[in-house]
């Protein structure tokens, strides 16, 4: 697949219902108009869908290819692979399958230490302790909000042994690899990448995923593009990839019978669904460059607050911008409660930046490393800071909409 970068938008891909509107009701008058768009409601991020989706599902159907292992999964599974530049990949159910078995092929076993972001979802963590090992959260840096090198480096100092080490690229924001990949190759441990979030953002010109022995993709419905729900798994070594194909079939062995001489799982994505990856593979460019459109909207309308700073952009890298985020200053007399809830009344839906995960109390009895003294970053990231609506389908007025309602918190001031 041929990328290219800041291509105009198809506008014609998709209707919105403020359009719909307009058509059923051509001469509707200005004042009613604005009234339309303030009753309209507008999500966080959902799915964005076109017409090939429905081309390669209405052929499983026709062909009765609706199990897994089928055509539309290997054009699924060959798109994403030359997209990111991978050798092969493995369509999975789901980003936490996929961040599971690159658990499993990293080698971790119980008790082992994993090293992890603390500023990242849970399904990050979750396939770590699936294993019985160890996680061992490492605080975030103030450029990216991602992992902090120099917090990782004092971690291998404490844990000179972990069994892998695990980057986040948050937000769609990449990490700061060149240090991370560095460290893991000092100390000779396997690097997972959860690039759940970051589908298409490159750092130093390399894709996010990429980067490390293992990589892995969501296509969750409010994910860059959509599957409704699936993951993929990528991995320098082809023979991974063969492997984490083998045990998401339940690890079934190559005889005629049913024989089995490892533990399985039931983690490889269908027919039907892989279809929908491959429509929605063809506009994956338009919708990062939508992306971007959100997030320069917000960050000029904003740039006059000085309370107000969108979350930070890798400026060695090329980011997805999933969801844009912003954070108010400390001694601000505005909260990050008080801007969602005055868009909540407005039917405009937000969300808080992810609770880190040693603050979480299925968690909290594990070590948690910083650099900094006092407050962790990625504590305070989470205290001052929201996620603002990212859906690429909103209008020009939906955006006009949102920022008048956050523009309006500070002039109460």
């Amino acid at each position: 697949m041929q990328i290219k970068r800041n291509v105009p938008l198809n506008s014609g891909s998709t209707t919105t219902d403020t359009e719909k509107m307009a058509q059923v009701v051509p001469d509707i008058c200005p004042r009613e108009k604005e009234f339309v768009s303030m009753m309209k409601k507008i999500p966080l991020a959902t799915p964005t869908m076109h017409t090939e989706e429905q081309q390669y599902v209405q052929k499983a159907f026709e062909t009765n290819w609706i199990s897994p292992l089928e055509p539309n999964v290997d054009e699924f599974e060959d798109t994403v692979a030359a997209y990111v530049g991978a050798s092969s990949s493995a369509a999975l159910s789901s980003g936490t399958a996929a961040l599971h078995l690159s658990v499993i092929l990293a080698g971790v076993k119980e008790n082992d230490i994993v090293f992890v972001p603390s500023l990242t979802f849970a399904a990050s963590v979750n396939p770590i302790r699936y294993e019985y090992a160890t996680p061992v959260f490492i605080d975030s840096e103030r450029d990216t909000w991602n992992i902090d090198a120099a917090a990782l480096r004092k971690a291998f100092e404490k844990y000179p042994h972990p069994k892998a080490v695990m980057a986040v690229h948050l937000y769609g924001t990449s990490a700061n690899m060149d240090e991370i990949c560095a460290l893991c190759k000092e100390h000779d441990v396997p690097l997972i990448e959860d690039a759940a979030e970051s589908l298409g953002t490159t750092y130093k010109g390399k894709m996010t995923g990429t980067f490390g022995d293992y990589g892995i993709y969501s296509f969750n419905g409010n994910k860059i593009i959509t599957t409704s729900g699936g993951g993929i798994l990528v991995a320098k070594q082809e023979k991974n990839v063969d492997k984490a194909r083998f045990l998401s079939r339940q690890a079934r062995d190559p005889a005629r019978h049913y024989q089995h001489s490892t533990i399985g799982y039931n983690y490889r994505m269908s027919n039907v669904v892989a279809g929908i990856g491959c429509g929605q593979m063809q506009h994956i460019e338009e919708h990062i460059q939508k992306k971007h459109e959100i997030y320069q909207a917000y960050k000029e309308a904003f740039s006059d607050i000085e309370e107000i700073e969108m979350n930070p952009l890798n400026r060695e890298a090329f980011d997805n911008n999933w969801l844009s985020c912003m954070t108010i200053s400390q001694d601000s007399s505005v909260t990050p409660t008080q801007v969602m809830d005055a868009l909540k009344v407005e039917g405009i839906e937000t969300r808080p930046i992810w609770k880190p995960m040693h603050l979480q109390p299925i968690f909290e009895a594990y070590d948690f490393i910083q650099i900094e003294d006092g407050i962790s970053v990625s504590e305070d990231i989470f205290h001052r800071g929201l996620c603002l609506p990212s859906d690429i389908k909103n209008t020009k007025e939906d955006m006009e909409r949102i920022i008048k309602i956050v523009r309006r918190q500070f002039r109460q001031q």
